[in-house]
């Protein structure tokens, strides 16, 4: 087991939608030294970001345009071991300085007798004490793991820019059963001491814009909408709007933005509708995406569409997909599913490995995927169940028909 996993598997609680989590986070916060209190002081800004969709995009884009600045960003979930999720200007936090964080909250959580906390509060509480060790930073960019009003990172000592990028139904066990459930929850990251709230206007509806507008005048907070359409298939386009409302309200000048960073440039996330190569066959064009909802599907499919228009010399498609349990196959897969402009040739089914800091995340059975990919796709010759993803891989580029599953 690699040293991070073995670190962060050390916090064995589950997930604790709770104040009382809250109240625990603080408490180890302050036994390390007060991280976010000491960043206030030396003049950091906060911008606390939340939304179903988007979190992780708006936070890439914000930190590109503010490359000339020094920024700390933490975006959840980790794209390999859990440093990778905490940066300063885009360098990665050394796996040996995480492990040495990780090893002192460890101990802090254990005199303070708070052996429940997760693995996702140790990581956050590790990212805003490395934080403070890398002052000056001028913003600190943080995305919200899941919800908002009891998620680990709505610690903050104050925030100047409160940021919802989209309310769509996800989490239901976890946030409620309707978007207005969901929004409410999201917007507990606007507090009395927030100054400022830039709303998606395209991707969260009229009733929640109006909870989050009576929230902002509970709180006090400037109420900032950028205007959009949820019909439009430019959604970077809105999100780049979107960062540049919050560069507004940060007192950042049009001046001051990177110069790496002009019209139209927004900064690629690894697994966001990454267009890559094949990892056994270079010469073959590969999508990533982590799309787990139906906004993110739908997306998906216009990026696919728009792919195969700016690449003619694609002419056919394969797909290896893998679902987390509590998804349902059925009515997700027509999302995505569907005919093209090219055939689909085959799709391979597969599971994942364990989740670091997500244990309750497990996958769909690959031979149930099966079976919903096949009443999408009846024509498809190959709708294969496969134990894991190197097989899979392998199949992508060898398929072998002789083991089909129809």
């Amino acid at each position: 087991m690699p040293p991070l996993v073995e670190a962060t598997s050390a916090f064995k609680g589950v997930i604790d939608q709770s104040t009382e989590s809250l109240q625990r986070i603080r408490r180890i916060l302050e036994a390390v030294g007060s991280p976010l209190e000491a960043l206030a002081a030396s003049g950091s800004k906060f911008v606390h970001v939340t939304g179903t969709n988007g979190k992780g995009t708006v936070c890439a884009g914000l930190a590109a345009k503010l490359q000339q600045f020094r920024v700390g960003t933490f975006t959840s979930p980790c794209q390999r071991w859990p440093n990778d999720q905490i940066s300063v200007n885009g360098d990665i936090m050394p796996a040996a300085e995480y492990e040495r964080e990780l090893q002192c909250i460890m101990e802090e959580a254990r005199k303070e007798g708070e052996v429940g906390l997760t693995d996702f509060e140790a990581t956050t509480i590790a990212a805003f004490s490395w934080f403070a060790k890398m002052r000056p930073l001028d913003f600190v960019i943080i995305e919200v793991g899941m919800g908002g009003r009891e998620d680990a990172t709505n610690v903050l000592p104050r925030t100047d820019v409160a940021v919802l990028t989209g309310v769509a139904l996800d989490h239901t066990n976890f946030l409620g059963p309707t978007l207005e459930d969901i929004c409410r929850a999201k917007c507990g990251i606007i507090t009395p001491h927030t100054r400022t709230a830039v709303v998606s206007g395209a991707y969260v509806n009229a009733s929640c814009l109006d909870i989050v507008q009576d929230r902002c005048a509970l709180t006090g907070t400037d109420f900032r909408v950028v205007e959009g359409s949820a019909d439009s298939d430019d959604y970077k386009g809105h999100y780049a709007a979107l960062e540049d409302e919050i560069m507004k309200a940060l007192g950042v000048s049009d001046d001051q933005k990177s110069r790496h960073s002009g019209p139209g440039k927004h900064l690629e996330l690894r697994g966001r509708q990454e267009l890559t190569q094949h990892p056994l066959d270079p010469a073959l064009p590969m999508i990533l995406d982590g799309a787990h909802n139906e906004e993110g599907l739908r997306s998906l499919a216009h990026f696919i569409q728009q792919t195969l228009e700016g690449q003619p010399e694609i002419t056919e498609l394969r797909f290896i997909v893998a679902l987390s349990g509590g998804r349902i196959p059925s009515e997700l897969f027509p999302l995505f599913l569907k005919p093209f402009a090219v055939p689909t040739t085959g799709v391979y089914t597969t599971t994942f490995r364990d989740v670091p800091q997500m244990p309750w995340v497990k996958a769909v059975d690959p031979t149930e995927a099966a079976k919903a990919a096949q009443q999408c796709l009846p024509s498809t010759k190959i709708i294969e169940p496969v134990e894991d993803l190197t097989t899979a891989l392998k199949r992508s580029i060898h398929p072998n028909t002789d083991v089909t599953h129809r």
